[in-house]
């Protein structure tokens, strides 16, 4: 079920991540649970990315290798989530969250007008 945008800005602030003023959130998921989860699709300027990025890794204990290899743990197609089909996608993991007790999935790749596309499949462990 896609996310209304009240929901979607909370999921944002409960994974840990701030979008920026470029991004545009075009698929958002939920999943509440023993161990909750959640999927998104985002789009934002080349530089932002990266300012995006910067963000995560200051928060990570380590920075993401990003490899094709890593696609998988963006996890399965469902409805509104095909990461596979994208073009040129590259996906990182890092711990995240309270002592690392979370999963954050990073894909990456190009878009049109400079920009790029980033999913994210975040999840407790």
């Amino acid at each position: 079920m896609n996310a209304s945008s009240t929901d979607r800005a909370a999921m944002l602030k409960r994974i840990g991540l701030t979008l920026p003023s470029s991004g545009k959130i075009e698929y958002a998921r939920y999943l509440p649970g023993m161990d909750d989860a959640a999927w998104l699709s985002l789009t934002m300027t080349e530089v932002e990315w990266t300012t995006f990025l910067d963000g995560i890794i200051r928060k990570a204990p380590r920075p993401p290798e990003f490899s094709e290899e890593a696609n998988p743990l963006l996890g399965p197609p469902e409805e509104g989530w095909h990461p596979e089909s994208a073009k040129g996608l590259k996906t990182g993991q890092v711990a995240w969250g309270v002592n690392q007790s979370e999963a954050l999935n990073i894909g990456v790749t190009p878009a049109a007008d400079g920009k790029v596309r980033v999913f994210i499949f975040w999840h407790q462990t």
